[in-house]
């Protein structure tokens, strides 16, 4: 399966592309939890070193959405991974129900 990311943000500067192959500070993406609740968010880059940081947002059961990190849902640190697509996809594939192996990037 492919992870499409959209970019938010504006492009990496030539230091962080050392880095990282993610090519924007920002990216959108969504997909299914474990749990089976829809999420979409922002995956974003922390600096030195250049790891995730994330803002997500789950489905509630009464149809609106609200903030919550996956780092409490699923005692998961974005933190504790590269800001590179290896270290995304390792990342979500530990909180997500569908298993990526592949990213895509849109404009």
């Amino acid at each position: 399966m492919i992870l499409e990311l959209i970019k938010m943000g504006c492009n990496l500067s030539e230091e962080a592309k050392k880095d990282s192959d993610l090519e924007s500070y920002r990216l959108r993406l969504s997909f299914i939890d474990k749990n089976g609740i829809k999420v979409i968010g922002d995956i974003m880059c922390n600096h030195m070193p250049v790891t995730i940081h994330t803002d997500f947002q789950y489905d509630a059961e009464d149809g609106c959405t609200y903030c919550y990190s996956a780092n409490n849902r699923f005692g998961i640190k974005s933190s504790d991974y590269p800001y590179t697509k290896a270290g995304l996809l390792e990342f979500i594939n530990k909180i997500s129900l569908i298993q990526y192996n592949e990213i895509s990037i849109m404009e």
